[in-house]
């Protein structure tokens, strides 16, 4: 789920408002830098006191500037990590409605695959129904009538078989979706046949005209 986008950019942004409260704190404590120029005109010593007091000044102002400003500063470490803990409670929100449409989506697509599965079965049986009735037809035993039932059953698993399949197939699309990434399931649709050996060796109409008669 740490692919998703939306968990990612919750993410993000609760580590930024985290790295936000070491800044907010870092103000309690004095910012000392340090700067010089070389002259190559009016080096006096003078000069170099003025330096040297001006330095001392500015450090002096720079350490007891946080004193000054303790108020100010603890409001925006106070600030700050109530936008962390709004952070916290929406990165939370979001990873728990990742984790519930995932579990949704992987949940609805065991069920499609149980399901084709299920119709794969029906389809063997019903073709090996279908050659029954014809084996049964062409040993004079059988109607045809039996045998066109047969077939349709045939057609009809056939046709609910390629629907499950498109079904699977979305659902699929749907976990990769919810995830947002690779997700490889462990038994693969396969595709779902057309047309079956039995059918293309119907027995013909002349056939069923001398059985009649």
């Amino acid at each position: 789920m740490s692919q998703r986008p939306d968990v990612a950019a919750n993410w993000a942004r609760l580590d930024a408002a985290r790295l936000r409260i070491g800044a907010r704190k870092a103000e309690r404590f004095p910012q000392i830098s340090l700067s010089g120029s070389v002259g190559t005109q009016g080096d006096t010593d003078s000069a170099a006191l003025d330096f040297a007091d001006n330095w001392t000044t500015s450090l002096a102002a720079n350490i007891v500037a946080p004193i000054f400003n303790a108020g100010r500063i603890s409001a925006n470490i106070r600030s700050a990590r109530a936008l962390y803990d709004q952070q916290a409670a929406i990165y939370a929100r979001t990873v728990l409605t990742a984790y519930q449409e995932s579990s949704s989506a992987i949940e609805d697509y065991e069920e499609q695959r149980q399901r084709y599965l299920l119709i794969t079965a029906q389809l063997d049986d019903a073709e090996l129904s279908l050659d029954l009735q014809k084996r049964r037809f062409s040993a004079g035993v059988g109607s045809y009538v039996s045998y066109l039932d047969a077939l349709t059953t045939v057609y009809r698993v056939q046709s609910d078989l390629s629907s499950s399949a498109r079904a699977t197939a979305l659902a699929r699309l749907s976990v990769h979706q919810a995830l947002a990434g690779n997700w490889a399931p462990d038994i693969e649709p396969e595709k779902p046949p057309m047309t079956t050996q039995v059918e293309q060796s119907a027995p013909a109409a002349s056939d069923v005209q001398e059985d009649q008669q």
